[in-house]
């Protein structure tokens, strides 16, 4: 049997609402939302400019990340539904919380849980991009006629040049290391991998992986010069995406 949805506070009268009607606070905020087109262009305008301004550093970035929460909650604060903080509290204490933590390395608003990129606890981003990339140099190789080192040299290049964060010592790896992680990765994430005969349970950018694989993003055309930039242009989209580099 399915569960009855949770109502919000908002869909239940107050003791203090002497209206016949119960007021919808969620209709009504949205509703004042809309009607504040100025508050509305302030909001974009902001959150367009934190997007420029975010890059490699971390400290620049972290300040990106706050002027972000500054400029959600200001538009929410400035709702005249959002009594109390009803809808703010969480943005502010989550800005508060922000501001407190470690700094992260390289484009991260907040430092890694001790697990790198290659870890269980890792951004959920930073496996797909892992995937991402095992994909691109097989791509590149299996339907392009690029060596599988070439591949993965430039693989690893574009991730570096954008700002990746390897994970561990392998942060201060060279290019040939690097290259030889990424060569790692397309050779392991389609791998069923069992121990004393017992299937493993897949890593997320393994399992990233086989969602690229079953929705492949580029249709092959069997032109090298059409597939080859198709796939380049698909990659560097997702690291745009991510936060590493510019979008595409």
């Amino acid at each position: 049997m399915t569960k009855p949805a949770k109502r919000s506070r908002a869909d239940a009268p107050s003791i203090l609402d002497f209206n016949t009607k119960p007021k919808r606070a969620h209709r009504h905020a949205a509703q004042a939302a809309l009607q504040n087109p100025k508050a509305l262009l302030r909001l974009f305008r902001a959150l367009d400019r934190a997007d420029e301004n975010f890059g490699h550093d971390a400290h620049t970035n972290r300040k990106v990340g706050l002027a972000v929460l500054q400029a959600v909650g200001d538009f929410v604060a400035s709702n005249p539904h959002n009594g109390n903080g009803r809808f703010s509290r969480p943005i502010e204490l989550l800005a508060d919380e922000l501001s407190q933590r470690a700094v992260g390395q390289s484009n991260r608003m907040l430092p890694s849980n001790g697990s790198g990129s290659g870890g269980v606890l890792g951004r959920p981003r930073d496996h797909e991009i892992k995937a991402a990339a095992a994909y691109t140099s097989d791509f590149l190789y299996e339907h392009c006629h690029v060596s599988m080192a070439d591949a993965a040299k430039w693989v690893a290049e574009t991730l570096s040049e954008r700002g990746f964060h390897f994970g561990g010592t392998r942060s201060k790896m060279d290019g040939k290391a690097r290259a030889e992680t990424v060569k790692k990765w397309r050779r392991d994430f389609p791998r069923n991998i069992k121990v004393k005969g017992v299937p493993q349970e897949r890593s997320p950018a393994a399992v990233e992986y086989g969602k690229i694989c079953e929705a492949p993003p580029v249709s092959r055309t069997g032109d090298t010069s059409v597939d080859g930039p198709a796939i380049l242009s698909w990659f560097l989209g997702k690291l745009g995406r991510a936060g590493y580099g510019a979008l595409a």
